[in-house]
């Protein structure tokens, strides 16, 4: 795995009502976190976002962009590490285009439901041939993470995992393609037992579908009769992934709800999201409480959990330490 310098030791001034990321997912060794200031408590949570968006299972989803429609940008991001050296913004049939012929490939969704519920978590769609033709990851009837592509109405593979999911869990939902065929990992678990329904063919991914995008929903599904199917929970990310020269090192190109402005409705990297339906806004983790002069130890972080922090009350510091000055890079 590749290895990135982290800080060992920095401090962290901290507001109430704020998260603030003070550790990046995927550190090994033990990580001291200290109440260094203040007269009210902080609270810790370990996770990957403490803000989320909820949907309601009725008509709320989010809609990344149809064909030639630009995605919009806070600010410009050179894809210079992909050997494009393209600069945002770019449309969303670019970014298919991007990861279309790409091994390793994958989409992932970050999410929480108190109870298992069926519904699409993401999907793309082109509604304009004489059938449909659309890409598809959902929660099945029988609390299975399901797969499915479709090109011309015919179904080119169909696949669910084995593991079903169980209620108020989190969950990180990753759909990746290794050139072969489709797989599906859940909370980085890649090597989950699959069963095949279709296998008509298990090698058509991105690539397969029109570059005449119609719709690219996460939430929902639209195969040109509106919007269905729709996801009911809290969502905490959704990430698109290209494998570089066809091998298992990924880059985030897309993505979701991950930053301190995210609580103010907006995305951060650059890309906006339209909502349709009344999703809300919500600071979903408390946190833990880390009193006046306290301290508290955790140990290595899971892949996928950042640590993040705010005050109790009014402003505070803490200071954060780690055993090790690397941490590994991680996408799962």
């Amino acid at each position: 795995m590749m290895r990135y310098p982290f800080l060992p030791s920095k401090d962290v001034a901290l507001t109430s009502g704020q998260w603030v990321k003070i550790l990046t997912a995927g550190y090994y060794g033990t990580a001291t976190v200290r109440h260094t200031s203040g007269s009210y408590a902080a609270r810790i949570a370990v996770v990957e976002n403490p803000w989320v968006v909820t949907f309601d299972g009725v008509d709320d989803y989010g809609s990344i962009g149809a064909n030639n429609e630009a995605l919009t940008l806070f600010s410009g991001e050179v894809l210079a590490a992909f050997g494009t050296g393209a600069i945002f913004p770019f449309s969303t049939s670019d970014l298919l285009t991007l990861i279309s012929d790409q091994a390793n490939s994958s989409f992932k969704i970050s999410y929480y439901q108190s109870n298992v519920q069926e519904g699409t978590l993401f999907s793309f769609c082109d509604s304009t041939g004489t059938a449909d033709t659309y890409l598809q990851l959902r929660i099945d009837e029988f609390a299975r993470v399901a797969a499915k592509c479709v090109v011309e109405g015919v179904t080119q593979w169909e696949v669910y995992s084995l593991e079903k999911l169980l209620d108020g869990e989190y969950y990180r939902i990753k759909l990746v393609h290794n050139g072969t065929e489709a797989r599906i990992h859940v909370n980085g678990a890649s090597d989950l037992q699959q069963n095949w329904i279709t296998t008509t063919d298990k090698t058509a991914w991105i690539a397969d579908i029109s570059g005449d995008v119609d719709s690219f929903l996460v939430g929902a599904i639209d195969t040109g009769s509106g919007a269905t199917d729709f996801f009911s929970g809290y969502l905490h990310a959704f990430d698109v992934h290209m494998g570089i020269g066809g091998v298992a090192q990924e880059a985030a190109i897309y993505r979701f709800l991950e930053g301190a402005d995210a609580w103010s409705g907006s995305l951060v990297n650059g890309y906006v999201m339209a909502f349709s339906g009344t999703p809300t806004w919500a600071d979903f983790y408390d946190g833990r409480l880390l009193d006046v002069d306290a301290e508290e130890e955790i140990g290595d972080n899971p892949p996928g959990q950042n640590v993040w922090a705010k005050a109790a009350g009014a402003s505070v510091e803490v200071n954060v330490t780690t055993d090790s000055a690397k941490r590994l890079l991680v996408n799962d």
